[in-house]
């Protein structure tokens, strides 16, 4: 399940998917569709990556379904303490194809109370 910021709940049909998704995380300077900053992007590809060192009883990688399979990237940006904004775009296999963004604006937050961070940050002034 995925909660964009444009408030929607979406299910992907994942309950019957067993593999992990495998993604590569490359540093990129902006979001190719749209042109804005970015600070890493994690490409989805197929899934069908071939990684070096598979923990044991680890599952081997799977194509994965859809959307993560039709060359979806997930582009982030750190936008301050425990802050993460981003956009998922599917750029699409196919060399013609127009990328479309997959949802809304994505945001992370990072909860330093349930973490026990939270002292941490205060106590550092």
């Amino acid at each position: 399940m995925c909660f964009c910021a444009s408030g929607v709940l979406f299910s992907f049909g994942l309950k019957k998917f067993r593999a992990p998704l495998y993604f590569k995380v490359r540093g990129v300077m902006e979001v190719m569709s749209t042109e804005q900053p970015c600070d890493i992007a994690y490409d989805f590809g197929d899934g069908l990556l071939d990684p070096l060192i598979i923990p044991p009883r680890f599952p081997k990688p799977a194509e994965h379904p859809w959307p993560f399979n039709d060359h979806l990237v997930i582009y982030l940006r750190h936008a301050g303490p425990g802050v993460v904004v981003g956009q998922a775009w599917q750029e699409g296999k196919d060399l013609e194809q127009v990328p479309k963004k997959l949802c809304g604006d994505i945001l992370m937050v990072k909860d330093f109370y349930a973490t026990g961070e939270e002292e941490e940050n205060t106590n550092s002034d």
